[in-house]
């Protein structure tokens, strides 16, 4: 049988040929999101074909939007916001899944000279852009099957000689948008405009959030302060299942002992305990945890370091539904005897194997564990990497640094892990190990063996 003409083809071959042609002409990619204003559309002519063809396309340019709002740009820059209300219209609202709004001041491309009053201004930028966004979307008429079906990604760009951390962002008077399920900040070398207890705000207004991704960059926090928001996080963010944390935290505990080694107490480190077991224990009910450089390893996989440990007897945490886990963080607090790095490197990657026999839905998992001898770049680091391929697990170990040349994972070990996948899942085990350079490993240019 022949098709002559494009109505008579069967209606699974008409949306096939109305998708690859919206593709094609979708600019610059298919996957790129809709910028509000400044853009042509290439396939925006195709929905005057007919109902369907409107559909499609309108389903293809609305499904992502890309909001653009530059402080210190003209007018004619800075009016995505503004138009929002008039290119979605309410037939178009239910078509969007995911929103960027994206605020970048750069004094080489907008020649300002910025002062830290003119900070001020920048976080008032960013609260009003944010305060009209969620008072935009809290108009929105979703049917209430379609609630908590929004992501929102928040990427601030400040490329600022002179900034300033100034007076941050209260999020308390946002209206309430329940529509939003996943919620995401990026702030790229720029003053966090928000402080993180203040951040914690968010959770009263994004009631159907299920997952939180904050990501920082270019400036440091404290990793006492990053740890006291992660133990705020279950309190109010109820129903988060998958949480990415990634500030670049300043482990303040390391300095501390670096200028006073006589001085560093176990108070201290008991402290830093107390604060990672409410972190252990809120993930046991996440789907996925990533936390870098925050996380002492030591505490976090405690229950499963003690050299009495029995898995028949053990009583201690499990995670049913954790799919993907991702931790970089020191593995000890302070120096070990000489020659005991490989005990310490030991130690951690069979607390790590033990817990992956708790964990039956894992199916990837990265341990970036690093010593702090005077400085990162002096530090000896170890991965632990299990990633499900096919039927079968593949545990990759890499280490870097000196005076441990040669380190590998003991049968001890392997056969704790082998032991913990086949309990879990059922799946046997395939090893491979490499040593390089500890820059190589932070530079991302290793490769593993195998």
């Amino acid at each position: 049988m022949s098709f002559k003409r494009y109505p008579d083809l069967p209606a699974e071959l008409r949306s096939a040929v109305r998708q690859f042609a919206i593709d094609e002409r979708r600019w610059p990619s298919k996957t790129e999101p809709t910028r509000m204003q400044g853009r042509p559309l290439r396939c925006a002519p195709l929905a005057c074909v007919n109902r369907e063809w409107q559909s499609d396309v309108e389903r293809s340019l609305f499904s992502a939007l890309y909001l653009y709002q530059c402080p210190a740009c003209p007018g004619d820059e800075t009016e995505d916001l503004q138009c929002l209300d008039a290119m979605v219209t309410p037939v178009r609202q239910p078509l969007v899944n995911f929103i960027t709004l994206r605020m970048r001041v750069d004094e080489t491309r907008h020649s300002v000279d910025w002062a830290s009053s003119d900070t001020e201004y920048w976080n008032n930028a960013v609260r009003h852009a944010l305060d009209r966004l969620f008072r935009t979307l809290n108009k929105w008429e979703w049917p209430e099957s379609q609630w908590a079906v929004l992501g929102l990604h928040l990427v601030l760009e400040t490329f600022l000689t002179k900034m300033t951390t100034g007076t941050p962002v209260v999020l308390a008077d946002l209206p309430v948008v329940p529509v939003i399920v996943s919620f995401q900040v990026t702030a790229v070398e720029c003053g966090f405009p928000f402080t993180l207890p203040s951040f914690l705000a968010m959770g009263g207004k994004l009631p159907g959030l299920t997952l939180l991704n904050v990501e920082k960059r270019g400036s440091y926090m404290a990793t006492d302060e990053c740890l006291k928001f992660l133990n705020e996080v279950p309190q109010e963010f109820p129903n988060l299942k998958h949480l990415d944390f990634s500030p670049w935290a300043h482990d303040s505990y390391d300095v501390y002992h670096q200028k006073h080694q006589d001085r560093v107490t176990e108070m201290n480190i008991a402290s830093l305990g107390q604060l990672i077991r409410p972190v252990r224990e809120f993930s046991y009910g996440l789907e996925s945890l990533r936390v870098l450089n925050v996380v002492n390893l030591d505490y976090f996989f405690a229950p499963f370091n003690s050299e009495n440990y029995r898995a028949a007897s053990f009583t201690g945490p499990t995670w049913p539904r954790l799919r993907g886990l991702c931790l970089e963080g020191p593995f000890k607090l302070h120096e070990r005897p000489q020659g005991r790095d490989t005990d310490d490197r030991e130690r951690l990657g069979i607390a790590v194997g033990r817990a992956v026999g708790f964990m039956p839905e894992l199916q990837y998992l990265e341990i970036q564990g690093f010593s702090y001898p005077s400085s990162r770049w002096e530090a000896e680091e170890v991965v632990f990497s299990l990633e499900q391929n096919s039927l079968d697990y593949c545990l990759s170990s890499f280490s870097g640094g000196s005076p441990v040349e040669g380190y590998k994972p003991s049968s001890k070990l392997l056969k704790i892990w082998t032991d913990s996948v086949w309990k879990a899942r059922g799946h046997t085990l395939k090893v491979s190990f490499n040593h390089q350079p500890l820059s190589d490993i932070l530079d991302g240019q290793g490769n593993l063996d195998g």
